[in-house]
């Protein structure tokens, strides 16, 4: 072995006396694990003390972006479980709508079902077997279902978002009965009629069946009420064995005629198909046929009657009273009297007429006038006063009239109009002598002068201009209540007609065609009429529904007040 050798084990060689313990346990290194972390804590605390104000803002953007986060997983989570879901909806206000439809084992539509549901609310399903309810709690809900003639149920569902829909079903258990309903006239189907026995309550389909269940009963026959809107409520009999029953409803509206049936001239009233008739006003048998007028609004509530019921004669001449007859009480007063009474028509609910005062001479030039009475206000206006006037007619709001004198030579004696809406007067054609007019159609009137030229009017702008044709038969209008419409009688192809007018859009039709029909006319309705046919066989009141034109006769009546279309 060389030196170098023996130098390198000199120095790997260990004195143990000269080695120190050295003791590392548990507890030692936990001291040091906590003193580091509180360090590091130290650390992070002082380092925040000295951030920048933009590593500020983009800690604490990153702080609330991760509590967002964590916000809405928590809510997806919450909401993704039901029996959190609907408690957490409803606290912030969440509703939603429902809607239950009831059917029959045969699934049609059951009308009048009590529908509740667990808060309470009750709503009864219509026509159409539904009930609607709306800000319904979401979640889990039960509804009670229960009618008379059927099982009671009870069906629980869940209620959504927006609109929920459930269909319910329920088994007869009294006797069905299904009521077929139609208009009398017209055979047309009627709407949301109610069919009722006893506290049971059915309503028809747009095809007109009501389907009512009876309760187990040992009756052969039972009652049944039925009735709709517009409609006289009408009581039928019938077998509980009967599987189908056809009704027929009648208007509810009246017609109203005088007739001579008792020997006096009285006014009557009666259903549209001629039931139900009844004397409202009776006369007195003094009245004179040639002087009897009845004239009824388009209301159809009120009416004028001119009738000499005192006899009363003054310096020779009849006097006649003028009566404003209320057709629903069947109560009448005296508005007003005078001698040769002419009732011209209507205007909304102001009548015209002309008269004539008794106790002057027929020479004084104050004989005749035209007056209005508005039955709203009750009261009496004088339009004009002459010795006797040429013209005399209304067409829609305006009175044309032209004084005139057998005696004497007038100044002004000029055609004029007086706009019943407004009081507001027009003249017309100054420059012509006008000797005659017509009402020849609803928009016009037709004139001629002494020299025989004739010309054309409009009512409405009450623009002029001359024709070459001479004027046509004075026609009388009938305004439907809504306004829309208007009639009239006329001839075409050698028989009466009756003309209806859609004025907005200024078009005419042929409603119906019979033989003898004449004026007057009226609307009832926008759909039905009563018109006059007068015939070697009768004379009557007919009713037509105007979109079909099925006609039917009401009652026989007295032919009185007609010469110039007085009943519009």
């Amino acid at each position: 072995m060389n030196e170098a050798e023996d130098t390198y084990v000199e120095e790997l060689d260990l004195n143990q006396a000269d080695l120190k313990e050295v003791s590392i346990s548990d507890d030692n290194l936990e001291v040091s694990d906590n003193e580091s972390i509180l360090a590091r804590k130290k650390a992070k605390k002082d380092s925040k003390k000295y951030r920048t104000p933009e590593e500020k803002k983009r800690a604490k953007h990153k702080k609330v972006l991760i509590l967002s986060v964590v916000t809405v997983f928590l809510l997806f989570a919450l909401l993704a479980i039901p029996l959190t879901r609907w408690p957490l909806l409803n606290a912030v206000g969440f509703r939603g709508n429902l809607v239950i439809t009831v059917q029959d084992t045969t699934k049609k539509a059951v009308s009048g079902v009590i529908v509740k549901l667990s808060d309470g609310t009750t709503h009864p399903t219509d026509s159409f077997g539904r009930s609607s309810f709306a800000e319904v709690k979401l979640g889990k809900n039960t509804v009670s279902i229960q009618k008379v003639g059927y099982g009671e149920k009870t069906e629980a569902f869940t209620s959504s978002f927006g609109q929920t829909k459930k269909t319910v079903e329920l088994k007869v258990i009294g006797i069905k009965l299904d009521v077929d309903i139609k208009d009398w006239l017209s055979t047309e189907a009627i709407h949301a009629a109610v069919v009722k026995y006893n506290q049971v309550i059915a309503t028809s389909d747009k095809t007109g069946r009501a389907s009512i269940v009876i309760p187990p009963t040992d009756e052969a026959n039972i009652q049944l009420e039925v009735s709709a809107p517009g409609y006289q409520t009408k009581t039928i009999s019938t077998a509980t064995n009967v599987l189908i029953r056809e009704v027929a409803l009648v208007s509810a509206q009246k017609n109203y005629f005088i007739s001579k049936r008792d020997g006096k001239f009285d006014i009557f009233s009666s259903n549209l198909d001629g039931t139900d008739q009844r004397k409202i006003i009776e006369a007195t048998g003094k009245e004179d046929e040639s002087i009897l007028q009845f004239s009824i609004n388009r209301n159809n509530k009120q009416a004028i009657l001119v009738a000499t019921r005192d006899g009363k004669v003054q310096a020779g001449r009849l006097v006649a009273g003028i009566y404003l007859v209320d057709l629903e009480k069947a109560t009448f007063k005296k508005i007003d009297e005078g001698s040769d009474v002419q009732l011209l028509d209507w205007s909304e609910n102001t009548a015209v007429y002309t008269k004539s005062d008794s106790s002057l001479s027929y020479d004084d030039q104050n004989l005749s006038r035209i007056v209005s009475f508005n039955t709203v206000t009750s009261k009496l206006n004088q339009i004009s006063q002459a010795n006797y006037f040429q013209i005399n007619l209304v067409a829609q709001s305006k009175v044309f009239y032209l004084p005139s004198d057998a005696y004497r030579t007038i100044e002004g004696g000029v055609l004029t109009s007086l706009d019943i809406n407004t009081g507001l007067k027009k003249t017309y054609l100054a420059d012509k002598q006008i000797n005659y007019a017509s009402h020849a159609s609803y928009n016009t009137l037709e004139l001629q002068n002494n020299s025989g030229a004739n010309f054309e009017l409009q009512v409405g702008s009450g623009a002029t201009k001359a024709i070459d044709r001479r004027p046509g038969t004075s026609l009388s209008f009938s305004l439907s209540p809504s306004g829309q419409f208007v009639n009239w009688s006329d001839r075409r192809d050698g028989q009466g007609a009756l003309i209806v007018r859609n004025i907005k859009e200024a078009t005419d039709r042929v409603a119906v065609r019979t033989g003898g029909l004449t004026g007057p006319v009226r609307f009832i309705s926008d759909n039905l009429a009563v018109v006059r046919v007068a015939t070697s066989q009768e004379t009557s009141d007919y009713i037509v529904y105007i979109p079909t034109g099925k006609i039917g006769k009401i009652v026989d009546v007295s032919n009185i007040g007609t010469s110039r279309g007085i009943g519009l």
